[in-house]
């Protein structure tokens, strides 16, 4: 595959579409953390008020979204945007992307520190291009999430597979598979945008919890 501008052009705009993707996910990773707690906290006040089928069908749907969530990015589709797709396509130009090309893309200002040094060291051996073994090395973060929570994706929720599923997962495990898209999407987008950030997750300017302490229902005058 020969590397060109085009392909960075390609790649920025990917990366774009996957944040959005996992910026969603990772914000309903932490709105359900926050429901769970609540939750497990009133556990008995809920039961009296014959809580539990509506609570069990939040977290089949939370689970049901974020299971199909990480499925979407760990699998390289060449019809479909991940994760995957975006570290495969980097993997095979990464010797063609030298730091030559990278102060091109992003020319340093007189005034500005050298960022361009630092986020280039990261994914480089000799600082001169891209290291095929830095990439590597994230690819495998992808391929070390636990294969359970893909084939509950498969077998249970995108198809009626009549294998079954065997095996099981925590909630702790899937929070960990989409920290870990969180951790290597911020890392990809200070590469090809310039741009940082340490978590995709949001910080909410409302008192979004109130909801808790409150009906649903207004209740009559």
């Amino acid at each position: 595959m020969k590397f060109s501008n085009a392909d960075w052009d390609r790649w920025v705009e990917w990366l774009d579409l996957i944040r959005k993707d996992l910026s969603r996910i990772r914000n309903d990773a932490s709105i359900f953390a926050t429901y769970r707690e609540v939750i497990a906290a009133n556990r008995d006040w809920i039961s009296q008020n014959h809580g539990d089928r509506f609570c069990q069908f939040v977290v089949r749907s939370y689970v049901s979204a974020a299971t199909l969530g990480v499925r979407r990015h760990v699998k390289i589709d060449r019809k479909a945007l991940s994760m995957a797709r975006l570290l495969d396509q980097i993997h095979k130009c990464a010797d063609q992307i030298t730091f030559d090309f990278y102060q091109a893309r992003f020319p340093r200002k007189p005034d500005d520190v050298d960022w361009q040094s630092r986020a280039f060291s990261d994914f480089s051996d000799d600082g001169t291009s891209v290291s095929t073994s830095r990439v590597s090395h994230d690819i495998a973060i992808l391929q070390a999430i636990p294969g359970e929570l893909e084939r509950y994706a498969d077998r249970a929720l995108a198809h009626l597979d009549p294998r079954g599923l065997e095996g099981s997962f925590t909630f702790e495990v899937l929070d960990g598979a989409i920290r870990k898209f969180d951790d290597l999407v911020c890392r990809y987008e200070v590469l090809l945008t310039g741009r940082g950030c340490s978590t995709l997750e949001s910080v909410v300017q409302y008192p979004w919890t109130r909801i808790f302490n409150v009906p649903l229902r207004r209740q009559p005058a």
